[in-house]
């Protein structure tokens, strides 16, 4: 249920925790309404979520594992950051860069954000439009370790803005999260 985004919103408003966006994920069976509905479902659910989450603050991104065929209609919606995913860009990343150019576009074009985009490692060119993300990843000391070098190589490669999932999306622990969050805090982007 893509209303859980306001919940959410209304907890870190309650405990006064900074925060500035939100990315309900539009796909994975999400859609923009009650679970078990065809996506997309309902872009009027989508519009109630990105008002309320604005009324408290929070900027609206989608999480997008369906692709970008309602980009206009998200946008109208309120939606003003994305987040591409490897389930359509292709194996390899192959489209990366032309779903970041995509995003950009359709933001620049149908409203009068500035675009900001998180997206799976991409190609040479995709940091001038995009926070590249290492992708899903378990949670432990080692993959802690493991980032370090990875962050590293993608600034010499210039990718200054560069980060990965705290604690990974599998596994984890009490300890390894903070270990994770501390060098997170570091980061440009944590």
């Amino acid at each position: 249920d893509t209303r859980v985004a306001t919940a959410v919103a209304d907890k870190y408003v309650e405990l006064n925790m900074p925060a500035a966006w939100l990315l309900p994920n539009d796909g994975y069976g999400c859609g923009f309404g009650i679970a078990g509905g065809k996506f997309p479902t309902n872009f009027s659910n989508l519009e109630d979520v990105s008002s309320s989450l604005r009324r408290r603050g929070f900027v609206t991104g989608l999480w997008s594992s369906t692709g970008l065929p309602n980009l206009p209609q998200e946008l109208a919606a309120g939606m003003r950051i994305a987040k591409t995913d490897v389930g359509w860009i292709g194996g390899g990343y192959k489209f990366a860069f032309d779903a970041v150019k995509e995003v950009t576009t359709g933001i620049e074009k149908h409203t009068d954000a500035r675009p900001f985009i998180w997206t799976v490692e991409g190609w040479a060119g995709t940091q001038r439009m995009a926070v590249m993300w290492t992708g899903d990843n378990a949670g432990s000391f080692d993959y802690i370790r493991w980032q370090i070098p990875t962050f590293v190589g993608a600034g010499f490669s210039a990718q200054a803005h560069v980060s990965g999932d705290v604690d990974g999306i599998f596994g984890g622990s009490p300890e390894s999260y903070v270990r994770d969050l501390q060098l997170k805090g570091l980061m440009s982007v944590p």
